[in-house]
């Protein structure tokens, strides 16, 4: 079983990446422009110490525009 994604694993990738953002990643969720596959998978590698992988996988977790 698949331990789950604790509120510290979300504070730490936060602070990695994006800690004055967190309303704005809220709002990309909520209009769907991010892909929550790719959101959940850079939070994970963040938490392994994969700190390179977690931020391409963070740049690509936003859905393109048309």
């Amino acid at each position: 079983m698949k331990k789950p994604i604790e509120f510290q694993d979300v504070n730490d990738w936060l602070e990695t990446f994006d800690a004055d953002c967190a309303c704005g990643i809220l709002t990309d969720i909520l209009n769907n422009q991010i892909k929550i596959e790719e959101l959940v998978d850079s939070v994970l590698l963040n938490k392994l110490g994969n700190i390179d992988l977690a931020n391409t996988t963070r740049k690509n977790m936003y859905r393109r525009k048309k």
